[in-house]
């Protein structure tokens, strides 16, 4: 049953295999940059809360689109490479090096904190996102697929608060003082409302434009089409309009 799959021309969705390699680049730059904070007009935020909202917005559209599990299996694909990394870390850590590495206790004071932050950073990758997820599929349901902006702002705004409640303990470890941790948590909380709101103008634009770009090439999986199969496999175009 699979190698008659396999003979017909098969292509997959381009949108939807730019959109999850953006995500889960976006995911990993994020949490690699996030150890220097930055001053933004008077907030301090991470390097990393400067692009990492954007994946929120992905997420919206490719579950907008393609559907939930899509989304649900490009966040869990997130999950998974964060944690290989964080381990792949750990390991060149603690691998022996020649005698000529002279390096080894800046690498060691640097990419320390950033396997840890992996680790830490995913279970609020992974809440903020199932949060987003499901609060925007919540919406879609009651909305009749409505109000798309209003959908977008309320799932975003949730994940937000979820993902700067499960960053406290990074932002406790780097602050030097209370005062300064709070003024972490609230410039935060303000600066990616601020940056997913802002994001909200452009999404629909994108929307629309990868609505209008896959229209027509959407086809119905055969029933006899393995679950795993059909997952990966959305788009299937015939020989003759080639």
């Amino acid at each position: 049953m699979g190698s008659d799959l396999l003979r017909e021309k098969v292509i997959f969705s381009k949108s939807l295999l730019v959109l999850a390699m953006l995500f889960n680049t976006i995911v990993m730059a994020a949490n690699f940059v996030g150890q220097k904070p930055l001053l933004v007009s008077g907030l301090i935020v991470s390097s990393g809360s400067v692009i990492f909202p954007l994946t929120y917005l992905i997420s919206i559209i490719v579950t907008d689109i393609f559907g939930r599990e899509s989304a649900k299996s490009i966040i869990t694909m997130g999950f998974i490479c964060n944690l290989l990394v964080a381990l792949f870390i750990l390991l060149t850590i603690q691998f022996p090096h020649p005698e000529f590495w002279t390096k080894q206790l800046q690498y060691e004071a640097v990419m320390q904190q950033t396997w840890k932050i992996f680790v830490l950073s995913s279970l609020a990758y992974l809440a903020s996102e199932y949060t987003n997820l499901n609060i925007f599929t919540y919406l879609t349901k009651r909305f009749k697929k409505g109000n798309f902006q209003l959908r977008v702002f309320s799932s975003t705004a949730c994940a937000v608060i979820i993902d700067t409640l499960f960053l406290i303990p990074i932002m406790i470890s780097s602050s030097p003082t209370y005062m300064i941790m709070m003024h972490k948590i609230a410039s935060l909380i303000i600066f990616k409302s601020i940056f997913v709101f802002s994001g909200i103008v452009f999404i629909s634009v994108i929307r629309d434009y990868i609505i209008k770009n896959e229209e027509g090439k959407k086809i119905n999986i055969p029933t006899n089409t393995p679950p795993s199969y059909s997952n990966v496999v959305w788009y299937q175009q015939d020989k003759s309009q080639r």
